[in-house]
């Protein structure tokens, strides 16, 4: 068995290399707030062993996510936790402003927190002993990975972690993330990105037929429900507060009127530029290889989140989950149909 998973260092989700030809990725984002695949049938899967709750407990952390105005349901998506969603932000969004519109690139103007309780399936479980399975990354609710197919007909809708490379952006989450003695470095507290497996994960965003729906319908609990680690049910997200982007830098006038982000950008502002490292009119993103300001950066977050919601946990990350997954065995997967491909 593999033992060591190299930090991931591709697209999540989006790419800053210019993204899908449309305006901030609003199609895309239409389509997923509109994509009624939850709503087709499935069918019927088994319960887990009733002693399944005993030798797997549920477990529940905060997950952040990047996301425009737009809500939609958490499926076929991305998430991570404060430290990654600040990398995520700093690689792939700030720098990357719409000059024509306006707006930041996808039009991402907040950072939502959701409180998920995960708890994956059996099959993987028995195999791994592991809380986490392999990370993939979804674009427009598609899985862009090899191997999905052959992962998810075999053990379910299990939902992955990986840890995001520092030598990227250089961000540390506040606790140890990672097993050690993993091949991790450090303090073993990289930044952590996660993947939420949906209904019909092979099929973008209104492209998820209901036959596909109906032989993969994907991990989502939906609200109200207990979890328990069928194949229909290994993740239930809460929302659980946001912090607008724009609240990390305060935009005001020289005279101390409140602005706007456009106005920023009609002054000339940046929040960050790559070529100098640096922001124009404001220094919150300077510095994205400087760990302490890194850190600084992710305690403003968090600061945030406390104060506009203090009934609310500031922390609900379990010591003992680490992103634990260390690799397939070799020869585990054989030639298997996939999900909705019959």
């Amino acid at each position: 068995m593999e033992t060591t998973i190299p930090p991931y260092t591709g697209p999540l989700e989006f790419t800053g290399e210019g993204g899908p030809p449309m305006v901030a990725g609003t199609k895309l984002i239409s389509a997923g707030a509109d994509d009624a695949a939850a709503q087709f049938p499935h069918a019927p899967v088994p319960a887990p062993p009733e002693d399944y709750a005993e030798q797997n407990p549920p477990f529940t952390i905060y997950m952040y996510r990047a996301q425009s105005d737009t809500d939609y349901p958490m499926r076929n998506v991305n998430t991570a936790d404060l430290a990654g969603v600040l990398w995520y932000l700093h690689n792939e969004i700030v720098a990357f402003p719409d000059p024509d519109y306006r707006i930041r690139h996808f039009n991402i103007t907040r950072i939502i927190r959701f409180k998920v309780t995960i708890q994956n399936p059996p099959e993987f479980f028995e195999r791994h002993a592991k809380k986490f399975g392999a990370f993939v990354a979804f674009g427009a609710g598609k899985c862009t990975v090899p191997h999905c197919d052959s992962l998810w007909s075999t053990y379910g809708p299990v939902v992955g972690c990986q840890a995001a490379d520092h030598k990227v952006a250089n961000y540390h989450a506040l606790w140890q993330t990672q097993p050690s003695g993993t091949g991790c470095s450090g303090d073993c507290d990289s930044p952590i990105w996660y993947s939420l497996p949906g209904p019909c994960p092979r099929h973008e965003y209104g492209a998820k037929s209901a036959e596909c729906v109906w032989d993969f319908p994907g991990g989502d609990c939906g609200k109200g429900n207990e979890i328990t680690g069928a194949r229909d049910c290994t993740y239930l997200a809460e929302w659980y507060g946001e912090v607008r982007l724009d609240e990390l830098l305060n935009f005001t006038f020289s005279d101390g009127v409140p602005a706007t982000f456009a106005d920023f950008l009609s002054a000339g502002g940046k929040e960050y530029d790559k070529a100098t490292d640096k922001g124009v009119y404001t220094d919150f993103w300077d510095g994205v290889h400087d760990k302490d300001a890194g850190r600084q950066r992710v305690e403003a977050v968090r600061y945030l989140f406390q104060r506009k919601y203090p009934r609310y946990p500031t922390e609900m990350q379990e010591t003992e989950v680490l992103c634990d997954f260390d690799g397939w065995e070799g020869g585990e997967f054989s030639p298997i149909p996939a999900p909705g491909s019959q």
